[in-house]
């Protein structure tokens, strides 16, 4: 069993969307409370460790997002709060395949929907057609 590092424990708390996700802890055998230099690099150890996990656990996250989006019979798409594409599952892809060479994380809504306006997917439509389509989404 080790023992914790003297009056000294280095701990990251990795958070997603407002949850503990995982704890980090560097224990260790030696006693070096007065070993500053060291004290510091644990600390920035840990920092760096705490980043890698929270983006592998954010990627993990997003995949079974993504999973379960995939898993709907119908097209959905996910928007972020800038209204980019953050991803679409193979329904709404094919559903889309007028605008697949722009249907891709990144593009804005808007562009999206011009663009498939211009490409007839709608059928005629003016610039207050796409007003009230934008003003819908928003």
């Amino acid at each position: 069993m080790l023992t914790p590092l003297a009056l000294y424990m280095s701990q990251i708390i990795v958070m997603l969307a407002g949850r503990v996700s995982a704890v980090l802890e560097f224990y260790t055998t030696t006693r070096i409370e007065k070993d500053q230099t060291l004290l510091l690099a644990l600390d920035q150890i840990a920092h760096h460790v705490g980043q890698v996990a929270e983006r592998v656990l954010a990627r993990a996250g997003q995949q079974r997002l993504f999973d379960a989006i995939e898993g709907v019979g119908d097209g959905i798409a996910l928007f972020d709060k800038d209204e980019r594409l953050v991803l679409c599952n193979r329904h709404y892809a094919t559903a889309m395949q007028v605008i697949a060479d722009i249907l891709k994380p990144g593009v804005p809504f808007e562009e999206a929907v011009r663009t498939l306006a211009e490409r007839n997917y709608y059928g005629p439509v003016d610039e207050a057609w796409i007003a009230e389509r934008l003003r819908r989404f928003r």
